[in-house]
């Protein structure tokens, strides 16, 4: 069952997330025999929640066991395989798709792709977070430098050194 029918694509204007909610893609158990789970951000809108961004937890089918992982097929998708009027309709099942290659993935890496369970899934996504919040610092202290720098150089050009700090200030 798609649990993310509610949800509605947002516009691009910023909103307060206001209790973040996580989204599945397909409402199945946690099996790490067969599924690899990856969260994702997803700029969504739900009007029930009134939330803006959720976690959206996406899950792969596992093609093939090895000993220390699984190769998984990231373009499969799920789709009924039976008519409404056939019996055990609608028969939902994982469709591969044609045309792309596999993707191993570990199950004990801590950078691996999927994760075996939906907990492991968020804590990545908390990991991944983190490391993009450090990204955007160093970024914005190279911009302060090269604003320093610019007006250094040029003085005649200061209006759009103080026009990047002010958007480093906004950011940060």
């Amino acid at each position: 069952m798609n649990t993310t029918d509610s949800i509605t694509p947002q516009t691009l204007a910023q909103h307060v997330v206001s209790s973040p909610k996580i989204a599945l893609r397909y409402d199945l158990p946690e099996d790490p025999n067969a599924l690899r789970w990856r969260a994702w951000w997803a700029d969504l809108y739900d009007f029930d929640a009134d939330c803006s961004i959720c976690i959206e937890l996406v899950c792969y089918p596992v093609i093939r066991k090895t000993a220390c992982g699984a190769w998984i097929d990231p373009f499969s998708y799920r789709q009924p395989s039976k008519q409404p009027w056939e019996e055990g309709a609608p028969g939902i099942e994982w469709v591969p798709h044609a045309g792309h290659a596999l993707r191993w993935v570990s199950d004990n890496s801590g950078q691996s792709w999927a994760k075996p369970t939906r907990e492991e899934a968020i804590e990545s996504l908390a990991i991944r977070l983190s490391r993009h919040a450090c990204n955007v610092r160093n970024a914005a202290d190279k911009i302060a430098e090269r604003a320093a720098a610019l007006e250094a150089a040029r003085p005649d050009l200061a209006d759009y050194a103080l026009s990047a700090r002010n958007h480093i200030k906004a950011t940060t």
